[in-house]
């Protein structure tokens, strides 16, 4: 290997995926793999699993897979380059002048990529603001008290209600068909020629650190129209879960009042900003994810979250609180006087009252009680019943006992009970906990399904000894499985018992469906436990059976209208056979 040429090869020699991650996930052995919780989901039950023989991470909670590189740029929030950049660091190795075939390959298309949304932000402006067609756009967003100057700031623009004026125009000038839809201005219909994805819709651009322009949103102004957003799609140079609107704007500013204010989407961004709310950025949507606290972490670790005050929007801070709190941020809660749906709607009214909802934002375990207040009534009985079913499950997670004395107090104050009612009642309370992944038997529970215990069947036999699961393919065939994996079934016994000591990795990698057995490989199935296999075993067989007495049962009907004795007594001996077999498992 020449290092010198392929310093992405050398960087995966010095530094193994399972010591990258690790540094930064707590990771237990596991099998074959290794397990940790997520970091980029919140989660309480490990579904994240790092293989060291693949060289892979995956989770299966949400989804998010790849190599040293991938996990690089996942968890800090930055592109390819960067990510090659800081693995070298790590590594010792030299890439400042490196540039690989497919490195260069990236860049290439990534500058295509940008100029593409760089010529069609440059469209979208100049239709809104020097064409006809753009007036009644500019109208709804001065009727929005949008200045021209905001406008001219972020780019602010209109694309036309035409199926293809923005793809004419960039085939105008050079631009590639099949790039035009690969960054997502334009989509390929079924007639087989490509149409504009934006239509109709003023257009926001999003701009990366760079101020480069890398993906659009497009508020709709025709009546009737489903969709009132539509964004760009996940591209070479847009990663919505990497992205912060605003920040590129917002970010020394953010860093000089030490506090970034978070909101859901542009609009609420925009007006705040123009009206002097400089350290402002906005999620794209209510899942604030790892990656954008990753970029916000570079310049602050004290947030204030405004989201919408709908169940939706409460539901999100929820799952931002806990999230940002896992992570070593600061985080408190704006709470909107409740004539305000969103800070847009706020701001045009009054900034002086969205600057004191700022001020006076409340911190994590206050919200809930504001939030409990909203939505139980709490003169009842009823009402106070759900609200401490609310409540109390959060207090209990409370790690400070003084902090959690403090909300004890505070619960008994707003529901009207003794503290020592609370105190007792919270030793029967169970912990909120999200559970993805169970051990031993529950591993294989009801809630898996049959597709599920088969894949938790076929993964504990690819991984584990061939010497500890022959008794376990001995009771198995081809029938005890549904129809999809069969094959995938006589496949892996065939590998099994002609090559016992077969290379699982080249297993894995040279099959029909790699992706389907590298999934299976990195599956958190547990420790081997032959009984556990056993039972598991049986329950199939018994499924295939039932499902055989369901076709059976069909059967006999149909032979019984048609008055065919000797068909329904045949069919019925088969019944009784399968009645039998199941009875004797």
């Amino acid at each position: 290997m020449d290092t010198k040429e392929s310093p992405i090869k050398e960087i995966k020699s010095k530094i193994s995926i399972v010591d990258l991650v690790s540094s930064y996930v707590p990771l237990k052995k596991s099998g074959r793999n290794y397990k940790g919780l997520c970091p980029f989901h919140n989660e309480k039950t490990p579904s994240f699993m790092v293989n060291p023989d693949l060289g892979m991470f995956k989770c299966f909670g949400c989804d998010a897979h790849g190599d040293q590189f991938e996990f690089i740029q996942q968890v800090e929030g930055v592109d390819f380059p960067e990510a090659l950049k800081i693995l070298g660091q790590k590594t010792g190795v030299e890439v400042k002048n490196f540039k690989s075939s497919e490195d260069a390959t990236r860049s290439s298309q990534r500058d295509r990529y940008l100029a593409i949304n760089s010529q069609a932000a440059e469209f979208f402006h100049f239709i809104l603001t020097k064409h006809k067609i753009g007036a009644e756009a500019l109208e709804y967003l001065h009727k929005r008290d949008v200045s021209d100057t905001t406008i001219n700031e972020f780019k602010l623009g209109y694309a036309p209600n035409s199926w293809h004026s923005l793809a004419d125009f960039l085939n105008k000038k050079g631009k590639r068909p099949e790039e035009i839809i690969g960054v997502g201005l334009s989509i390929l219909g079924d007639n087989g020629r490509a149409h504009d994805r934006f239509r109709g819709r003023v257009m926001i651009p999003f701009f990366n650190l760079s101020n480069e322009v890398i993906g659009f949103t497009g508020r709709t102004l025709l009546p009737g129209e489903e969709a009132k957003y539509v964004n760009s799609p996940e591209s070479p140079v847009f990663s919505k879960s990497n992205f912060l609107f605003g920040l590129n704007a917002a970010r020394l500013e953010i860093k000089k009042s030490d506090l970034a204010i978070i909101v859901e989407g542009q609009m609420d961004f925009l007006t705040p900003f123009q009206a002097g709310f400089k350290n402002i950025v906005a999620s794209g949507g209510t899942a604030l994810t790892l990656g954008q606290l990753n970029l916000l972490g570079r310049y602050t670790k004290n947030l204030a979250l405004c989201f919408d005050g709908d169940k939706a929007g409460e539901m999100a801070m929820r799952r931002a609180i806990n999230l940002c709190e896992e992570k070593g941020f600061n985080v408190k809660l704006i709470i909107l006087p409740k004539e305000f749906k969103d800070p847009d709607e706020c701001v045009r009214h009054d900034p002086e009252i969205f600057k004191k909802a700022v001020n006076d934002a409340l911190n994590a375990y206050d919200f809930y009680f504001v939030s409990a207040a909203k939505r139980f009534d709490l003169n009842s009985a009823v009402g106070k019943k759900e609200a401490s079913n609310f409540l109390l499950p959060i207090i209990k997670e409370i790690p400070s006992i003084i902090e959690q004395a403090h909300y004890i107090q505070k619960a008994a104050d707003v529901l009207k009970v003794l503290p020592e009612v609370i105190s007792r009642a919270l030793q029967s309370t169970a912990v909120k906990v999200d559970r993805d992944f169970k051990d031993d038997h529950q591993a294989i529970s009801v809630s898996r399904g049959v597709a599920g215990r088969e894949e938790f069947l076929l993964s504990t036999l690819l991984k584990a000894p061939i010497n500890d699961i022959l008794p376990i393919i001995d009771e198995l065939a081809k029938k005890d499985f549904s129809e999809n994996n069969q094959s995938r079934f006589e496949y892996l016994k065939e590998h099994l018992l002609l090559e016992p000591d077969m290379d699982i990795t080249e297993f894995v990698t040279q099959s029909l469906e790699p992706d389907y057995w590298q999934n299976l490989l990195l599956l958190d199935s547990g420790d081997f436990k032959l009984e556990i296999l056993l039972d598991l075993v049986k329950y199939l067989k018994k499924e295939a059976l039932n499902t055989r007495l369901r076709e059976l049962g069909g059967k006999i009907k149909t032979a019984e209208v048609a008055s065919d004795k000797d068909k329904v007594a045949e069919l019925r001996l088969e019944s009784k056979e399968i009645y039998d077999k199941i009875g004797s498992l």
